[in-house]
């Protein structure tokens, strides 16, 4: 926030093209994180693995994934698997969603009408895919 309002106001980003600001926003804000990276001690492995069970966080986590036991890394790497088709539903799905509807608005019904078959599969199978999992007993209770 206060490097927003140092960009925008004092040095006067708030009266030239959006992107600009942004942009040197962007790249400082790379550069503290990378900064505060470098220059602060590295957390606990105990911590780091308590974290990555917690959160399974997708990237270069090959150190702390090494002292899993072998069934939990492959149980993780199933759950991310799954993870991924899941979001690859929704993203069909919402793609689908707005396809659709500019299709109908523009009268192209033979596209509306692909577009609305890929949205009803994608819905369909994640819902399934989430029911399977237990997922929607949750929002019954």
């Amino acid at each position: 926030m206060p490097l927003g309002y140092i960009i925008w106001f004092p040095l006067g980003f708030a009266h030239k093209p959006f992107w600009q600001g942004f942009l040197l926003l962007f790249g400082a804000g790379w550069a503290i994180i990378v900064a505060v990276t470098l220059l602060t001690p590295a957390e606990k492995t105990e911590t780091l693995e308590k974290f990555y069970r917690i959160c399974r966080p997708p990237g270069f986590w090959g150190k702390i994934t090494q002292t899993l036991p072998a069934p939990e890394r492959r149980r993780i790497k199933k759950e991310l698997r799954s993870d991924i088709w899941e979001c690859s539903l929704g993203i069909a799905f919402c793609t689908a969603s707005v396809a659709a509807t500019a299709n109908l608005f523009g009268r192209h019904w033979a596209p509306s009408i692909a577009w609305l078959v890929v949205g009803v599969s994608s819905f369909w199978l994640f819902a399934r895919r989430w029911r399977k999992r237990g997922i929607f007993k949750s929002l019954s209770a």
